[in-house]
């Protein structure tokens, strides 16, 4: 290297780390990487505060193009969950106030993700009902780009930001409605292995608990119609058969409440049956399924405020998980228990 490329290197060094000037400026490393950057989620007074010593030390700060289009991403598993269309069109709306728009990215198409993130310039990324891997959330890290987990698969690592709906709380809310209305006998039914699903047979086992109850039994199955139905059977075949069944989320509510009508038994008076999510299938489907509501509409706010100004507080808030409370939506597919007709089962 010659003597002026050498001098001309030197200058070009700037004088601070990026850790010195967010302890000056009393922001987080990500947030004066995104100033850096040019990153839009910053405000204007955080800029304004963090341009200046960066300037001083000798960073060239790369000039905002404000013809980017405000995006964000939302990262799925697969396009066939009624739940990951609901939460889909709640962030839309909720984007779509703050001039946002939402894009849907399918994780498991074979696509780099990532790569097409960076190509659209996202200005956050929503990561629902998947774990993200230590790779990825290094790259996410590195390009200062802002993400929460929603309705994690599993426990996220530690300092993961991550929000989800209270679903421990709902299913004993579910079990105690149950119970209040007269139900003893109770099953629950899980067709996933997710994150949601354990924390719901854990509320359910603890309602039961709380009712001084037996343990209750629990069937596992596929997410197909036949499979509700075997499980269904399953339970029936039992020397004293449910009369009320949990299940671990609306479309297997449906699909459940399906098979007993097609077995001849009369729901909610010889079967009821309580779903989680409050899919809008739920409230068409005949009888109207009995739920309890995820909180995605105030979930959803939380999320695109977080990304369009990720604040340090906010995001250590979110990294111990933030549980938001479901709501009982009583419906037509639980009632009483005809003590007549209970222990009746029809092939």
């Amino acid at each position: 290297m010659t003597k002026q490329r050498r001098a001309a290197a030197a200058r070009a060094q700037p004088s601070a780390k990026l850790e010195t000037i967010a302890r000056r400026a009393g922001v987080s490393v990500s947030t004066v990487s995104r100033v850096l950057n040019a990153r839009s989620n910053v405000s204007p007074e955080t800029r304004r505060l963090v341009q200046p010593l960066l300037e001083a030390a000798g960073y060239e700060i790369k000039l905002v193009d404000r013809r980017t289009p405000q995006l964000i991403d939302l990262v799925v598993p697969n396009f066939k969950s009624a739940y990951l269309a609901a939460l889909f069109r709640a962030l839309d709306e909720a984007a779509a106030r703050r001039s946002v728009s939402i894009v849907l990215t399918n994780r498991d198409a074979g696509a780099n993700w990532l790569a097409l993130i960076s190509r659209r310039q996202s200005r956050g990324v929503v990561l629902a009902v998947i774990d993200l891997d230590e790779r990825e959330a290094d790259w996410l890290e590195q390009n200062a780009l802002p993400y929460v987990l929603i309705d994690p698969a599993h426990q996220p690592q530690p300092d993961t930001p991550w929000i989800t709906a209270d679903h421990r709380a709902a299913a004993l809310a579910a079990t105690e409605h149950l119970v209040s209305l007269g139900h003893r006998r109770l099953a629950f039914v899980s067709s996933i292995s997710a994150l949601a699903a354990v924390e719901r047979e854990i509320g359910f086992q603890e309602g039961l608990a709380a009712a001084g109850l037996s343990a209750g039994p629990v069937e596992r199955c596929d997410s197909s119609a036949e499979g509700a139905a075997a499980a269904l059977w399953r339970l029936l075949d039992r020397p004293e058969p449910p009369t009320g069944i949990v299940a671990s989320h609306d479309d297997l509510a449906t699909r459940l409440i399906g098979a007993a009508l097609g077995a001849g038994l009369r729901v909610p008076e010889q079967l009821s049956v309580v779903g989680f999510d409050d899919i809008p299938e739920a409230a068409r489907f005949v009888p109207a399924v009995t739920t309890l509501a995820s909180p995605l509409g105030a979930m959803a706010e939380q999320l695109i405020d977080y990304l369009l100004e990720p604040t340090p507080d906010r995001l250590r808030e979110l990294q111990q998980g933030v549980r938001l409370p479901m709501t009982l939506q009583v419906r037509a597919s639980s009632g009483p228990p005809n003590s007549a007709d209970r222990s009746q089962k029809q092939r």
